[in-house]
């Protein structure tokens, strides 16, 4: 499966790929395993195409003096892939922001970077 995050003129921005069964099981599938059917890819590409679109306002703060990014929700882990005064920047821009399911218990979030006028991943997070 691939995912591809496209501009208005269609132009391909940033392009993601798994396979079903990464994204379901989260792993390599059994020797054994049956073929996923038609139905079963369907409902799934159904829901793994239902992409959110939020600000990057909406994302935790990163505290001063902490060490990573964390979360008041202790189910969550949050990592990126920036400093915490880059994180902080964007996320006080309240950029436009999608987020999308990047494995089994994990999504992780794009924003435009306003540097390079490139998408950047801003966020990852699951469990």
């Amino acid at each position: 499966m691939t995912f591809v995050a496209r501009n208005s003129a269609g132009d391909p921005l940033w392009t993601f790929a798994s396979t079903y069964y990464d994204m379901t099981t989260g792993g390599i599938p059994p020797e054994d395993a049956p073929a996923v059917t038609n139905e079963q890819m369907d409902t799934f590409l159904a829901g793994w195409a239902d992409v959110t679109i939020k600000r990057s306002g909406e994302l935790p703060e990163w505290r001063e003096g902490v060490d990573t990014l964390s979360s008041s929700a202790p189910t969550f882990s949050y990592n990126t892939p920036f400093e915490r005064d880059t994180y902080e920047m964007l996320r006080a821009r309240n950029l436009p922001m999608i987020c999308y399911a990047a494995a089994v218990e994990a999504t992780q979030c794009l924003v435009i970077d306003p540097a390079s006028n490139a998408p950047t991943m801003i966020v990852a997070y699951g469990p």
